[in-house]
């Protein structure tokens, strides 16, 4: 595995207290965004994009914890289940103490 240097955004919720902007809320979502799309354009469906499993370092967002992570089968594992992941993170970051 490789490391990556930054925070979770859960450390930096409930840590730091950080409070994130709507421009830091856009960027963290789009760069998310693009992840997911890499991920489903190869088959990949994560399940579990939350709070303690996204590190932003400065400008640069990464996806963690590939545990739960499956190839698609549009039965049992469907890529919906990763953007009903990502409004929950979003919520999160808009209202941390969702």
């Amino acid at each position: 595995m490789e490391y990556k240097i930054g925070k979770p955004i859960e450390e930096m919720i409930f840590g730091d207290n950080h409070i994130f902007t709507p421009a830091e809320i856009y960027k963290a979502g789009i760069k998310i965004i693009g992840i997911i799309r890499y991920l489903h354009e190869r088959n990949i469906v994560h399940r579990d994009i939350r709070v303690p499993n996204v590190i932003i370092d400065d400008d640069d967002v990464y996806l963690i914890d590939f545990s739960l992570a499956r190839l698609v089968n549009n039965e049992r594992y469907v890529p919906s289940v990763d953007f009903s992941y990502l409004g929950h993170l979003l919520i999160h970051l808009h209202y941390p103490s969702f």
